[in-house]
């Protein structure tokens, strides 16, 4: 597959050993099969094998500018081809084609020096000229002003003459498909044409970005989306900042006060001085990171300071039960992210679970949150947490990490072995942190690793219960034995004996609890938004995945 001039593998696999394997690996190609791309590449006319194996054969040990001369002058007969094809079925997305086609036309274009003018000619047809009635239309102009505005010394101020109206018109299609998130892209994109070219009215795309976040507040408003709306109203305060229109500032302002309260939603509120809380933190990480990546990962994995303590949560829960006599009063209900109703505390015995749960997350979002946040940013940043040493560890000190024989329908067996399963989820994880590391500007996205690592955690469970003898199924009233849900199976006995209160309590919070994060559910049924994959999600679950891991021998563990 070739993305943005750059060869990339169609997949990427992980052995027991946590190794990664890509294929086709072009490392890997002998000259035999080098002799026979060049062999296809001479004899094939199609354009488009023509442009892949001229791409792939610059990228060879046969390296020649010839053939990335031939993958360029490919790629620009595919953009005409592809604009075809979009003009017969401007529903299809020839228009992405076309954008592909370019990009990589331009980053060959780049290192060897060729048909530069060329292309960008053809930068300025495609974003003047592309079909409007195609679908993708603002989708290829946008990418393409993203494109040209990338690097100061490639596009001129005489090239770009004129990109402002684009911005402009764009902005406009994008608003009547009811699509302001991208006209705020493309304003954005606007501003920095004008800081490229005279800088001077920079204020007005910046104004237009503020007036977008303003309406969708608006809209919200009128839907009674007070969540959505609030979040939109400080947006648009941010931007607004930025002209120094205080007008507009002193007005939404407002808007945020009265509409910040209307949001539904029960919370504990408490204050407290963070940054002491912090600077405590700090301290002990700095400590912390004088050891090995082995001591660091079975800190993490081990030491009760970690978690909540169960046992102060339920005092503290107490405590505000004889406080707050009337919460007996009410029944509680839980909704899910469609609002219907997902779980009922009716009894005193459910509202009193319902207590405990609300007060375990204030324990772990205002004061464990930030121990282990402190912790992985320290050794991710420090290089001390990453796939490979978890993946040592793993392999030195867990079951998880050791081949074992699992037995299969039909008395058969198979050895297994955990690394090779967890392996891409930490791959993800680290890789966009350190993205995240050499670009603050650039949010990580853990989309991969959180869906990948939440299903994984179950599958740990009930490998190490099944290893240790503990059901992992029901025998039904049918004579049908059935695997017992994630809920119940948490509940079981036995495990007591294999994890201790909190960590117990920890994983039923992280995956099952609906007054908790409920991420197995959650992903599962594709119920999370985008921003519910963020950071502390994913170091929820990566400290699940070690607790799950941490035994060493499957039996009679220490």
């Amino acid at each position: 597959m070739v993305s943005n001039g750059e060869i990339q593998p169609l997949a990427v696999t992980y052995d027991d050993k946590g190794e990664r394997h890509e294929y086709p690996n072009l490392k890997k190609i002998d000259d035999g099969q080098w002799h026979y791309l060049i062999e296809r590449f001479e004899s094939v006319n199609n354009p488009v094998l023509k442009a892949r194996y001229s791409h792939i054969l610059w990228c060879s040990p046969e390296k020649h500018g010839d053939y990335a001369k031939a993958a360029i002058d490919n790629y620009l007969l595919l953009i005409k081809i592809c604009e075809e094809k979009d003009r017969k079925n401007p529903e299809r997305n020839f228009g992405l084609d076309v954008v592909d086609s370019f990009k990589n036309a331009y980053c060959l274009a780049i290192v060897i020096n060729y048909k530069f003018n060329e292309i960008k000619s053809e930068l300025k047809r495609l974003v003047s000229l592309f079909n409007p009635e195609s679908s993708f239309f603002p989708a290829v102009r946008t990418q393409l002003i993203k494109l040209a505005l990338k690097d100061k010394k490639i596009f001129t101020k005489e090239d770009l003459a004129g990109f402002d109206l684009l911005c402009e018109d764009t902005a406009r299609i994008w608003i009547s498909r009811d699509n302001i998130h991208a006209s705020i892209s493309v304003f954005e994109l606007a501003e920095r044409w004008e800081m490229k070219t005279s800088g001077k009215k920079s204020r007005i795309w910046r104004q237009k970005v503020a007036e977008s976040y303003e309406s969708m507040m608006r809209t919200a408003l009128e839907k009674e989306e007070y969540r959505k709306a609030v979040s939109l109203c400080m947006d648009a305060i941010i931007n607004y900042r930025i002209v120094k229109d205080t007008e507009k500032i002193r007005e939404l302002e407002q808007i945020y006060q009265q509409n910040k309260n209307k949001i539904e939603f029960q919370e504990f509120s408490h204050e407290f001085e963070i940054k002491e809380l912090i600077q405590r933190f700090k301290v002990f990480v700095d400590y912390l990171m004088e050891g090995t990546p082995e001591e660091i990962i079975g800190f993490l994995a081990t030491d009760a300071r970690i978690l909540p303590n169960v046992q102060k949560v339920k005092e503290e829960s107490k405590k505000l039960e004889r406080e707050f006599s009337f919460s007996h009063i009410f029944p509680i209900i839980l909704t899910d992210q469609q609002g219907n109703p997902a779980q009922n505390f009716r009894t005193d015995e459910e509202r009193e679970k319902f207590r405990l749960m609300e007060r375990y997350r204030y324990e772990i979002d205002l004061n464990n949150k930030f121990i282990i946040h402190e912790i992985l940013l320290a050794g991710i940043r420090e290089n001390k947490i990453n796939t490979k040493t978890v993946i040592e560890f793993l392999a030195k000190n867990s079951w998880a990490g050791k081949n074992f024989v699992k037995q299969m329908p039909n008395n058969k067996e198979i050895t297994k072995n955990w690394i090779g399963l967890l392996a891409p989820a930490l791959d993800e994880y680290f890789f966009q942190m350190s993205n995240y590391f050499s670009d603050t500007a650039r949010t990580p996205n853990f989309i991969l690793c959180i869906d990948s690592l939440t299903l994984k955690i179950e599958g740990l469970l009930r490998d190490f219960s099944e290893l240790n003898g503990i059901p992992i199924s029901d025998v039904k009233k049918d004579g049908i034995a059935r695997e017992k849900l994630l809920s119940d199976f948490l509940d079981e006995e036995e495990l007591k004996t294999k994890f201790s209160e909190d960590e117990l309590m920890f994983l039923k919070f992280l995956l099952v609890e609906q007054a908790g994060f409920n991420l197995r559910h959650r992903v599962a049924h594709s119920l999370m938004n985008f921003y519910d994959y963020n950071f502390d999600s994913m170091n929820y679950l990566f400290i699940g995945m070690l607790r799950i891991c941490k035994y060493d021998r499957v039996q009679n563990e220490k």
